[in-house]
């Protein structure tokens, strides 16, 4: 679960980024003082793709989780019968 989190951070930090970099309009325009002149869109970019990013990759771990010990249960249970 550990490791999706992380590989959902990194991928939320690249595409957060790569928006913030090559599309900043987008988030000049979704957030409320993204007109001001200190607003900074790459900043943001990466800010909104590491959480995103990391919720992702928790409840995709978590998912996998959940069915690895579905797999395992439904398995035991298989054997244990007669």
């Amino acid at each position: 679960m550990f490791g999706c989190t992380i590989a959902g951070a990194m991928l939320g930090l690249t595409a957060g980024a790569a928006l913030g970099t090559f599309a900043p309009g987008y988030y000049r325009a979704v957030f409320f003082n993204g007109g001001e002149p200190h607003f900074d869109p790459v900043a943001v970019g990466i800010g909104q793709g590491v959480t995103q990013g990391t919720a992702f990759g928790a409840v995709i771990g978590l998912a996998l989780v959940a069915m690895f010990y579905w797999y395992n249960t439904r398995l035991t249970r298989r054997i244990e019968s007669p």
